[in-house]
């Protein structure tokens, strides 16, 4: 890739250095990461410091990096700053799926070090997708296999089963978050085997909290049955936060019971070990001999350290083993390469991925010899857990001091078995595991639709229906098994109210993803009518339905707003009562519908919010490559902003000049025709950007400039160049001059308003293809019908100007006929400048007060912490001598200080930059009562402390880049303070 300006742009440079220093000293300097004090506001002071798309990409760098080498206490504080980063990015309407689609390619740039192409397309990708034009985001969101959540974030999409780095999977807990969230999850269901460490409960509970995901924390656990083994899942219940959950497994009673869990997964973890030396000594050589191959024996200790923290399992030992063996496949493919022969012996290379060495040499099957270490037999030494049966695990369960969810799971049973666990359990399993991807993908799920429709039975109480599959089980058993569903049979009303009159018998859904499989989706399933259209008609197209139906319902709440309480009154119909309220909207599963479907119809309405599985192979066999070409698309993803944008304006401004240009004769239009064009749609865009800023009211140091989105100002000088030859000669000379004889003498409202219709038919058709949201479409086809009568108005007001100056009349209706289209645009734009002005003014209103409403609850809890630091003192007399207060509160807390400086300096810093916050700050001082008045102005008297402020600086406040901030406190703090204190 050429490295010259026109190819990589200085941003694309400075964020491939951000992330090529990242990687290459691995951890942030110190001083970098204070930038991610989550007090600190991404819109505020920090700005002069980092970019946006800087300090997004450090976080996220940080937070990669802490997932191999930090603590969880790095990881949460990582994950804080990337979540508070990406949310407040520069989307308006695709705010959400923005903040989702910055992560992923991000994580795409890091994982693609090395490759400088791509990484400086990811780069640009990157920075663009900052802007969160709809269009975009949702090109990337298909790229990355994302499927497009609803901004009000109300899809019903969870997981019940997934394991993390502390179990048999590859992410930490807060990584494992992270990417649900991307993936759009609201509902996680955690699991570890045999008990539940603190810790990472802890860090995943936290991290949660942190990206709005509900988190359940459980455990699995197998129960002895005749001679197999069943496995339940346990979930805690009944808690209020985290910190009342992460008590009760503190409790000396969960304790207990984990520490007979934890002798379990010790003597699975002996069993492993032992598959490591039965690999070494039987199969390996055997291996090796099969495919001409030299592996060394596997390391034990190397092993341990792959596992780490988690669990270790076979699962484990396949994909090291694989890691091992990976190097050695690939130079016996480089040797047989090209020859015929070998071709059947290339083919097993190839398939001996982590799956088939784990069915292969790792199974109970393979090693027959090797005791199970989960049959306890006549073992004395076996852990107790495993000793009893289900009634014995229920009673020990039942001991825990809090609710449980018994989750069973019918993976290896029958529907016979299913039923007798039921039956012995006495309505104490509370759930089905009623679907499990993995195990669907690898084709070994049990019976799944019989199952079902047993739960569906028995939550009915259908005792004629439940006879019949007592019956029908009892048909197919076995002689111990028949035996002991007649039992059943015998007592099938005590069975029948088991569900039918306590708690119904519910349904979980899950993957079991660990992050490894080959085979299967990764994490995630969501409730198809709870999307949006296009995420509904995406899902469709890519094949995502699983075998599984619901029955979704949506929930909507009005609550009444006190500023239009005077309508109450008025009947309720449903227009009026919508203008009356807020509306608050919900999805919810409705009960007993879950079901699984066998006919492979695919009339289901659950789909896998996972991408495609991995090609299963190792990559050796290597098909001819096709011939392959720099798309122009990747060549355009090259080019820097500024580039795109001006040949944005030249591919526009092309069609508009050769349509002036060939089909005018008056020398004005001919030539600059097209500037004219082009001067009503940039003139139009730039002043309402402006306007909607603030105007001539806008801070001294808000440029006008620096409220001009050019990339909104580019696109739509594009899109008008093409509307040239729509307009002006097609519609007007084609179609009304020369078909329909319709001129601006003979009909001038019917031209206008065929033009103004037409225009509404481009624009909303561009504006489609953009990606906008189908209110702005409207919004734009209906504009233009606004603008007919001021067209009309326009071509009056120039027909009696032109008189007044003395023209003939026929030179002045030949005039205003060549320039009937430049009069119907300007009228379509002066509408448009009104409206889009309007709707500028109105979202930066709206986002200088959520912001501002963010630092004042910040400047709330300063408060309340000063209070209570000096219980004794009167803090808002306090406030009134911000010398005494610093000097107090450093003597106390430094912390509370540093606080209150980066709350008044990010106040100071929406005051002077933010578009409209002058006046929001306004309004919000005027709502308040003097006290809070008090306490929000003379908290930012602390900005008058100089020298402390400037130390802080220079220690690193807003991280290394620190002039430009520290100048403008410098030069603006006094004159800040003293506007704010007429405020007062």
């Amino acid at each position: 890739m050429p490295d010259t300006p026109l190819f990589i742009d200085k941003d694309v440079r400075a964020l491939l250095a951000v992330v090529h220093d990242a990687s290459a000293r691995g951890r942030q300097h110190r001083a970098a990461r204070s930038l991610f004090d989550t007090s600190l506001h991404p819109r505020g002071i920090k700005e002069l410091a980092e970019p946006p798309a800087m300090r997004i990409a450090t976080a996220l760098v940080e937070l990669l990096g802490s997932l191999e080498r930090g603590s969880p206490v790095d990881r949460l504080r990582a994950l804080r700053s990337v979540n508070q980063e990406v949310l407040h990015n520069g989307s308006h309407l695709f705010r959400l799926n923005t903040a989702r689609v910055l992560l992923e390619v991000m994580k795409d740039l890091l994982r693609s070090e090395g490759n400088d192409a791509r990484q400086a397309g990811l780069a640009r990708d990157f920075i663009d997708a900052t802007s969160g034009r709809p269009r975009l985001i949702r090109t990337l969101l298909r790229r990355y296999r994302l499927v497009e959540m609803p901004e009000a974030w109300t899809q019903i999409a969870y997981d019940h089963r997934v394991h993390d780095a502390n179990s048999t999977g590859r992410k930490t807990p807060t990584h494992l978050i992270m990417d649900a969230w991307i993936k759009g999850i609201r509902y996680l269901g955690v699991v570890y085997y045999n008990h539940i460490p603190i810790e990472a409960a802890e860090e995943l509970l936290e991290a949660g909290e942190v990206m709005g995901v509900e988190v359940r924390v459980g455990m699995d656990l197998t129960v002895r049955m005749r001679n197999k083994r069943a496995r339940l899942m346990l979930f805690p219940r009944g808690f209020r936060g985290k910190r009342a959950y992460l008590d009760h497994l503190r409790k000396p009673a969960t304790q207990a019971f984990m520490l007979e869990g934890r002798k379990v997964t010790d003597r699975f973890h002996a069993h492993v070990l032992s598959l490591v030396d039965r690999f070494n000594a039987v199969h390996r050589p055997a291996l090796c001999a099969s495919l001409h191959l030299t592996l060394p024996p596997i390391d034990r200790a190397a092993f341990e350290d792959f596992v780490g923290s988690g669990q270790a399992s076979r699962l484990h030992l396949a994909e090291f083993i694989h890691q091992a063996l990976l190097p050695h496949l690939r130079g016996r493919a480089r040797e047989i390469a090209g020859d015929p022969a070998a071709a059947e012996q290339l083919a097993a290379l190839d398939a001996l991925v982590p799956e088939e060495i784990k069915a292969r040499f790792l199974s109970a099957a393979a090693n027959p010899d090797l005791p199970d270490p989960m049959q306890v037999a006549d073992d004395p030494e076996a852990p107790e857990l495993l000793r009893v049966d289900l009634e014995g695990l229920l009673d020990r369960v039942r001991t825990l001091p809090c609710g449980i969810r018994v989750v069973l799971s019918p993976s290896g049973l029958t529907v016979a078995e299913v039923l007798d666990l039921l039956y012995q359990g006495d309505g104490r399993i509370t759930h089905l595991e009623l679907f499990n991807l993995r195990e669907h993908a690898e084709g070994t799920d049990p019976d799944l639709e019989a199952i079902n429709r047993l739960r569906r039975v028995l939550n009915r109480g259908n005792i004629v229906e439940l006879k019949r599959i007592v019956l029908d089980a009892i048909h197919d058993a076995d002689a111990e098994m028949a035996e002991r569903l007649r039992v059943i049979l015998a007592d099938l009303p005590s069975l029948q109210r088991l569900y039918s009159q306590g708690e119904r018998l519910r349904s979980r859904l899950g993957t079991g993803s660990t992050g490894r499989s080959r085979v299967s989706r990764g994490m995630g399933m969501v409730v198809l009518p709870t999307l949006g259209l296009r995420g509904r008609r995406e899902v469709r197209r890519e094949g995502r339905m699983l075998p599984l139906r619901t029955t979704a319902v949506l929930e909507q709440r009005y609550t009444p707003l006190t500023k239009v309480r005077v309508l109450h009154g008025l009947p309720r119909f449903p227009l009026i009562w919508r203008a009356a309220c807020s509306r608050d909207t919900r999805w919810t599963v409705a009960p007993n519908t879950t079901h699984y479907m066998d006919d492979e119809t695919g009339q289901g309405n659950i789909a896998a919010l996972g991408g495609a599985p991995e090609e299963r192979g190792n990559g050796l066999i290597h098909h001819a490559p096709a011939r392959r070409r720099r798309s122009l698309r990747a060549l355009w993803r090259l080019l820097p902003g500024k580039v795109q944008q001006l040949s944005k304006v030249g591919i526009g401004f092309l069609p508009a000049f050769l349509t002036f240009w060939l089909t005018k004769d008056w020398w004005l239009l001919a030539w600059f025709g097209a500037v004219i064009w082009f001067a009503i749609t940039g003139s139009r865009n730039i002043i309402q950007s402006v306007v909607g800023g603030g105007g001539v009211f806008r801070s001294p140091l808000l440029r006008w400039n620096d409220l001009v989105s050019w990339g909104r100002v580019a696109d739509s000088l594009l899109y008008t160049g093409f509307s040239v030859p729509l307009l002006d000669f097609l519609v007007k000379y084609q179609l009304l001059q020369q078909t329909l004889g319709v001129t601006v003498t003979s009909a001038p409202w019917e031209l206008y308003t065929v033009m103004a219709l037409a225009n509404g038919v481009y624009i909303s058709s561009h504006n489609a293809l953009r990606g906008l949201p189908p209110a702005a479409i409207v919004g734009n086809f209906f504009r233009s019908i606004l603008s007919i009568p001021v067209a009309f108005a326009l071509s009056w007001a120039l027909l009696h100007g032109l008189i007044w100056l003395g023209l003939p009349l026929e030179h002045i209706e030949e005039m205003l006929q060549l320039g009937a289209a430049v009069i119907s645009k300007a009228a379509s734009d002066t509408v448009a400048g009104i409206i889009e002005g309007s709707a500028d003014r109105a979202q930066n209103l709206s986002r200088a007060r959520a912001d501002f409403q963010e630092k004042l609850q910040h400047l709330t809890e300063i408060h309340g912490r000063l209070e209570m630091l000096f219980p004794e003192e009167d803090v808002l007399e306090l406030l009134e001598r911000p010398k005494k207060l610093v000097k107090a509160v450093q003597t106390e807390s430094d912390e509370l200080f540093r606080q209150a400086t980066i709350a008044a300096l990010d106040l100071m810093y929406f005051w002077y930059y933010q578009p409209r916050a002058q006046a929001v700050y306004r309004r919000a001082l005027q709502r308040m009562s003097p006290e809070e008045r008090l306490v929000v102005l003379g908290l930012q008297r602390v900005l008058e402390r100089k020298r402390v402020i400037t130390e802080m600086f220079l220690a690193g406040l807003v991280g290394r880049r620190f002039e430009g901030a520290l100048g403008f406190y410098l030069n603006r703090a006094d004159a800040y303070l003293a506007a704010v204190r007429r405020l007062g």
